[in-house]
Order: structure tokens, then sequence, then C-alpha cells
């Protein structure tokens, strides 16, 4: 893949996308009512002969048991929409801007795990891959979700236990090969971070000055090397990771630098699943398409001021 902007190829094509969500919409949608439907008159025929002397708290039962009716009839139609449309929405755009799609994703967490950026979790799923050719490399982009225990409150009474509740973390993780090898080992991650601390204090990383002191308040830099990390983390490199932090919507942005690869985690700065397609009550809007083709505009232009190794002073 070569070109620089995949928003038009995909927008060209997006009405036949939003035609099948559409069609899939419509027909989960009169299932649900069909069900409501059946199940408030099931309800009404057992109720109909207490009617008159049901008293006001019968007549509050009854409305809830309507209401949790027809919660009980959307929710499984809407986890069949997103069942059914989204691989196949995400699959399109993936063929459009001629990637390849996987549901469960293209690597684990373990496959990366030496970069040193995820955060300590007591387990993590992976959906939504993307893969392929950019500028002349196969370049690997998908969502990771971190689970983690966070402690709550030290105790809830005397003598109870700790109180724990499982916490979200997600995150965009993009894999960039180099083809040149690093000898170091250089982290960027936002300043004063207590990852950052950690790393810092612990040989061999130590933290390396920035030429550009707007960039050098937001960041530390972590490395082994300290002189290949400033050729590798230069003022380019600097402007290409600002307009991606921008354009990914991106919480927080780390990036490592190791052996042949680059691996940039984004964390998402709202929790939702970013590729979400909507529900049943809401058909397939344009700025769906327009947000998920964005974001991948912005990887493949990102890679492609990266490599090969444009930027980073090789």
């Amino acid at each position: 893949m070569t070109q620089t902007d995949v928003l038009q190829i995909i927008f060209d094509q997006a009405r036949f996308i939003r035609q099948y969500a559409e069609s899939e919409r419509r027909m989960l949608l009169g299932l649900c009512a069909a069900g409501v439907v059946l199940f408030t008159g099931l309800l009404l025929w057992f109720y109909a002969p207490y009617a008159a002397e049901a008293s006001l708290a019968d007549r509050v039962l009854f409305y809830k048991w309507a209401i949790a009716g027809a919660v009980a009839c959307w929710v499984p139609a809407n986890l069949a929409y997103q069942i059914s449309t989204k691989p196949y929405f995400l699959r399109e755009i993936a063929r459009l801007a001629e990637l390849d799609y996987a549901d469960s994703g293209f690597f684990r967490s373990g496959d990366v795990q030496n970069h040193k950026l995820f955060p300590l979790h007591r387990g993590s799923e992976t959906q939504d891959g993307f893969q392929g050719r950019i500028s002349g490399t196969t370049v690997s982009f998908q969502e990771f979700v971190f689970y983690r225990m966070t402690k709550k409150a030290d105790t809830i009474g005397p003598g109870n236990p700790l109180l724990y509740y499982l916490s979200r973390y997600r995150c965009l993780v993009i894999r960039i090969p180099l083809h040149k090898k690093l000898y170091g080992h250089a982290i960027l991650m936002p300043k004063n971070r207590i990852d950052a601390f950690l790393k810092g204090a612990l040989s061999p990383f130590r933290r390396v000055g920035l030429v550009d002191p707007e960039f050098g308040a937001l960041y530390d830099v972590l490395t082994t090397d300290q002189t290949e990390a400033r050729y590798v983390i230069n003022p380019v490199f600097m402007e290409i990771l600002k307009t991606a932090y921008k354009s990914l919507l991106s919480k927080s942005i780390q990036i490592s630098f190791q052996d042949q690869e680059i691996l940039i985690v984004s964390e998402e700065k709202y929790r939702r699943d970013p590729f979400a397609t909507g529900h049943i009550l809401r058909p397939l809007a344009k700025s769906d398409i327009q947000r998920i083709a964005g974001r991948l505009n912005t990887i493949v232009k990102m890679t492609e001021a990266l490599y090969p190794e444009k930027s980073l002073g090789f």
C-alpha cells in the first residue's frame, strides 16, 4: 500500500457498507419489536382477568414487567447487530484500504512485552487488528484491553478484607518494523509518569534531554544509549508525534524503539470501543465511517513519514 490518503477510497464505497448495516438493523429491529409485542401480549393475557381488582402496586408491577421485557428483547437484538455488522464493517474498510483484518488481532501482549510499555495487569484481550504493507513494510495495529485490580479502600469495616475493583485500560498498539537494527532501547512517555521514574531509577535506563523545550515539557525519554536516542527522537519525529497525538484522539502516547521495531501505544481518550458501529436504534452514520477511516489514514501517514527511517536520523 503506497497511497497517502485512504479516506476518499473508503468514502467512495461507503454507501455499500451502510446499506448492509441498515438492512441488518431493520431486520433485527423488526424482530425486537415482534418480541416486545409478543411478550406484552402474554403479559396482558395473564393480567387482564385481574385488571379490575388490581391495586396501584399491581399496575406498577405490570409496567415494570413490560419494561423489563422490552429491555430483554432489545439487549440480544443489539448484541446480534454488533456481532453481524462490526466484523463486516471493519473487514470492508480494511479491504478498501488494502489491509487485512482479524477481529482477534494479529499479535498478543507477550509478543511485544520486551518493549516494557504495558501497565501491570491481571489479564488482557486483543481485538480489531489490521495488518498490511505500507511504504514497503508490514505494519500491524490493533486494540488491547488490559484488566487491572485496583484497591478501592483499605477496609470496608473493622476486620473486613481489602476492597478491590476491576478497571480497564484500553489502548491502540502499532508495530512498525525498521530496516536498521537498534543497539539501544529508547522509551518515550508522558512527563512525570511513575513508570518513567521506575525505569529511570533502574539501570541501565537514563533520561535524555530534548532539544525542543516544548516537547521536553510534555515527554520524558529514557534510553540505554543516549547517542542513538538523540538520532532517533529528533525534531522531525517530534512533529510527526504531535500530529498523530491530535489525530488519534489519544489520552497519552508511549513509544519504544528496540531491535528492529518501533512500538507505539496510544491510550484511548475515551473508554468506549473506538471501532463501535452504533446500535439498532441508530443507523450507521457517515461520522462512524469518517472516525474509523480517519484513524487508519493517520496511521498510514505516520508510517509513511517514519519509514523507511525518513525522520529517524539514520
